[in-house]
């Protein structure tokens, strides 16, 4: 039961992490672009791993069974 439950974290954590994968590819790959604006192609590193953070915590979540917390309040 709980492989369901983490499917679509999974899913979506790798689908953003593509996305901002190909984000990071087209900002190092233009021709011309200024070095300042090279250095924004930090922002896609630091958000797939935030989102990677974020499923490890999740999946750590689901597997101690504290994932019904929005219950209690």
């Amino acid at each position: 039961m709980k492989g369901n439950k983490l499917t679509g974290p999974i899913l979506v954590t790798v689908l953003l992490c593509l996305w901002l994968l190909g984000q990071l590819g087209a900002i190092l790959l233009l021709p011309g672009l200024p070095r300042p604006l090279r250095l924004g192609a930090v922002f896609p590193v630091l958000l797939a791993a935030v989102s990677i953070y974020n499923l490890r915590e999740r999946i750590n979540e689901i597997r101690s069974g504290e994932e019904h917390d929005l219950d209690d309040y």
